[in-house]
């Protein structure tokens, strides 16, 4: 995403990107956000954990573990926290169902 941001930039075009990698570098960039918000530019990001019979070497509790603290209430409100500090808004939206 940083390199497509960079074109666009020198070649004063429009791209698609996430939040986190404008925020990033915006201040090396010239270009301004023009469409955020609809729900079908939603950038969803999911975990899994493989399946051990497939590949009986993985750790299935402690991957177990992960899902279960990235789907956690504090997990999630890490999720929605992350970035304030640095660029004063969040750079991802916390969306788990729960676990």
């Amino acid at each position: 995403m940083e390199a497509t941001l960079r074109v666009a930039n020198e070649k004063k075009g429009y791209c698609l990107t996430d939040r986190a990698t404008y925020l990033s570098h915006q201040k090396e960039l010239d270009l301004a956000i023009l469409f955020e918000g609809d729900k079908n530019l939603l950038n969803q990001y999911s975990v899994i954990v493989v399946s051990s019979k497939k590949f009986p070497d993985v750790n299935h509790r402690l991957a177990q573990g992960f899902v279960s603290f990235l789907t956690s209430e504090n997990g999630q409100r890490l999720i929605g926290e992350f970035g304030m500090e640095r660029f004063g808004q969040r750079l991802f939206t916390p969306n788990a169902k729960g676990d």
